[in-house]
């Protein structure tokens, strides 16, 4: 990952510590000035996160406008699997109303195993 990503300034964020984790803490309170990023990428986090609509409330907060924002998350037909716990599993349409009321150019798809949204924020 590192080597893709040596052009751009990368923060990698993690609610505990391993590879290209950066900094440990978690999603619903990120410790980073306001429109400070212009993509977030959130990837099968969000079956993991207790308050998964507060941590789109802070990648909103700290996406600058016309900001991209990538999310994937485990689809109904997904397994559980604790890391350190497992609470949720998300369709196409319920992850694109996590950011339509921010977001426009949002693409998105969905299987049975995942679902992808991605968009940009106005």
């Amino acid at each position: 990952l590192r080597r893709v990503l040596k052009d751009f300034n990368y923060v990698g964020v993690d609610m505990r510590g391993g590879p290209n984790v950066d900094m440990v803490m978690n999603g619903n309170s990120l410790g980073f000035e306001d429109n400070s990023f212009d993509l977030v990428v959130c990837v099968e986090t969000f079956e993991h996160d207790k308050f998964f609509w507060k941590t789109v409330a802070e990648i909103n907060r700290v996406l600058i406008p016309g900001g991209g924002v990538v999310l994937t998350a485990p689809g109904i037909g997904f397994g559980l699997h604790d890391h350190p716990s497992d609470y949720w599993r998300f369709t196409e349409e319920g992850l694109k109303s996590l950011i339509e009321d921010w977001c426009d150019s949002i693409q998105s798809d969905y299987s049975d195993r995942g679902a992808y949204v991605s968009g940009r924020k106005v």
